[in-house]
């Protein structure tokens, strides 16, 4: 069966070669799926499938597709970084049509039209989203997953929140980072955000993205493309100073394999 490990709207990753004890606990695929406002990105290792987004409703019919077409029924964890149309907006359709097994969410929302019919969609299927409050470390086969809280503050109360994912497996590091309003996380100081790949979504501020790669220290960094050419050359500048590979994913599906040592990148 073939499996395939997306990083929706968005994951990050990053191309090195890495020695481990056992090829299977170092491979993972990945497939990241841009569309004109939001990234969804589906990742699979060490046989957990992770989806992070869904993008919009009519976008997570492609996700659909794709994941029939690839014969993965099954979404052990669905992450939702933000209650965004982009980031959740098409998480109804796919929590009706695939088994899910558990859900995360972030505490705070300025809320949207799909919320509604995104918790309704729960009750059917009895699932129960756990809301991610502060930081938490999830165990996922030999590594876990961190999902790192980021939120918006106005007059001292929090109205928006942005959850940024780092898993960390033997072999590689990878970090999703969904959006520019998640610097707070690296204002905070409070958590790593070393990684071995990188992806990062929705992201046109070059000051903070130069800061995540201080912090970060990516070897790779899968991005997409800017508002404007002179942001996507600054980021590429940003990238060779700070000595990593920026790849721009300028069509609207990307797959990426790691197994061996070896990093494969297909349309």
């Amino acid at each position: 069966m073939k499996r395939s490990v997306c990083l929706l709207f968005a994951l990050a990753v990053s191309l090195s070669l890495f020695a481990c004890s056992r090829s299977d606990d170092c491979a993972f695929e990945a497939a990241i799926f841009t569309f004109d406002e939001s990234t969804a990105t589906l990742f699979t290792i060490q046989g957990k499938t992770i989806l992070l987004n869904t993008g919009g409703p009519e976008e997570a019919k492609k996700i659909l597709q794709y994941l029939r077409e690839q014969e993965i029924n099954r979404i052990d964890m669905l992450i939702i970084s933000s209650f965004t149309k982009d980031c959740m907006g098409g998480a109804e359709k796919l929590i009706k049509n695939m088994e899910i097994g558990m859900v995360y969410e972030p505490a705070y929302s300025l809320g949207n039209e799909y919320v509604k019919e995104y918790y309704f969609a729960l009750s059917t299927k009895d699932i129960m989203p756990i809301v991610v409050a502060e930081d938490m470390a999830l165990p996922v086969g030999q590594g876990r997953l961190d999902l790192l809280v980021s939120g918006k503050e106005i007059d001292r109360e929090m109205v928006n929140q942005t959850i940024v994912v780092r898993a960390g497996f033997p072999g590689q590091t990878l970090l999703y980072w969904p959006a520019v309003d998640a610097a707070s996380v690296i204002a905070d100081g409070h958590c790593d955000l070393s990684c071995d790949f990188a992806f990062v979504s929705g992201c046109d501020d070059v000051l903070a993205f130069e800061k995540l790669l201080a912090l970060a220290k990516p070897r790779m960094v899968f991005i997409s493309p800017w508002q404007t050419e002179k942001a996507n050359r600054e980021a590429e500048q940003a990238g060779r100073d700070a000595g990593c590979t920026v790849y721009f994913i300028k069509q609207n599906f990307l797959s990426i394999l790691y197994k061996d040592g070896q990093i494969k990148i297909g349309q």
